[in-house]
């Protein structure tokens, strides 16, 4: 992706976002916080659940809200004889081992003992270490890889739904400054793709804005419900106590089948 866009000859800018918005019937005047200004025709916010721009553009959307687990991950050499995606559930914490083609692999670690505060920096592995503990089969021989490696990452879980509309005067949002999904069903990052697939369609047309807008938030909002809603569905019945909640395949499964349809 950075290769074609530097292709293309796109200015990429880096530690920087964006401070203030100035809009008139004509254009709209950009400051970033690194001091620099720039004059657009529009701006399209995809900058994430902690978007900058959400309270200028769309001051009444609520908030992201914490769902109540945490998600720890990181990166190992996948150990030989582990060739399917494995999860495994150790009371409040699920571990997920994704071996990757290039005979890495992706561990995740769904936590509920933590609230969303981040604990320090160096207290990160120590944490880690007691968790992954309680598991057994591959999981020792990844986790001692972790742990030499030294790197691990933990988020809180956070969701977000705005309803629509996502755009005020010459700006529109999108991806997870609208709709922040926990990953229970994996599809975070299918919505922001599809979202920029619409956007690009819709664009081609040579809408004005105003319409491009609109149709833009109404085409994406069902599906964005969707995913949304299902994955806190999920999250909410795993932090419920005793085995896992029969409904939850039913649920993926029925969510899945219909996130299949065209866009």
């Amino acid at each position: 992706m950075i290769e074609e866009v530097t292709r293309l000859g796109i200015d990429i800018r880096y530690e920087t976002t964006v401070s203030r918005l100035e809009a008139d019937e004509h254009g709209v005047d950009v400051e970033y916080t690194d001091g620099r200004t720039d004059r657009a025709d529009f701006v399209l916010g995809a900058d994430g659940v902690h978007s900058s721009l959400r309270s200028s553009v769309l001051p009444d959307a609520p908030e992201p809200a914490y769902a109540g687990q945490s998600i720890w991950r990181a990166e190992a050499v996948s150990p030989p004889g582990l060739e399917h995606y494995t999860m495994m559930l150790g009371g409040p914490i699920r571990l997920g081992l994704v071996p990757l083609p290039d005979g890495r692999l992706y561990l995740w670690m769904l936590d509920t003992t933590l609230g969303p505060e981040r604990p320090a920096s160096d207290d990160l592995l120590g944490l880690f270490l007691e968790r992954a503990a309680r598991f057994g089969g591959f999981a020792p021989a990844v986790i001692d890889d972790v742990s030499a490696a030294g790197r691990v990452d933990f988020r809180a879980l956070q969701w977000l739904l705005v309803p629509p509309p996502w755009h005020s005067g010459r700006a529109l949002l999108l991806g997870d400054a609208v709709h922040t999904t926990t990953p229970h069903i994996a599809f975070g990052a299918g919505l922001a793709l599809e979202d920029a697939v619409v956007l690009g369609e819709l664009a081609q047309a040579g809408l004005p804005f105003e319409d491009l807008a609109t149709r833009f938030a109404s085409r994406r909002w069902e599906r964005a419900r969707l995913v949304v809603e299902t994955s806190l569905q999920l999250s909410r019945w795993e932090q419920e106590p005793g085995p896992p909640n029969p409904e939850a395949g039913r649920l993926t499964g029925a969510t899945l089948a219909a996130l299949s349809a065209p866009i």
